[in-house]
């Protein structure tokens, strides 16, 4: 049963190196005789991930905003207490 598993992994890695190599390929031509990369493509790829990122940081800052917001009453959060301990009880 071991060598199944193992068989598994190579394919797994197999398909990994595949998809890896087919990206590489994508950027740099054959990726064998041809060693410079399309700076191009690599520069696209490389902002799209910034911007990416950078959406996703505007966003967390604009919810950590919206919930600063809210203000909370402490006998919100006694009564809320109260009545979790008595469910619980």
């Amino acid at each position: 049963e071991m060598a199944d598993d193992d068989e598994e992994e190579q394919v797994v890695r197999k398909g990994d190196d595949a998809k890896a190599h087919k990206e590489l390929n994508a950027l740099g031509g054959d990726g064998g005789g041809e060693k410079e990369m399309d700076t191009a493509k690599a520069q696209d790829a490389l902002s799209q991930l910034q911007s990416a990122a950078a959406a996703e940081k505007a966003a967390k800052l604009e919810r950590e905003r919206e919930l600063a917001k809210v203000k909370i009453d402490i006998k919100d959060v006694k009564l809320i207490m109260d009545e979790m301990e008595i469910e619980e009880a």
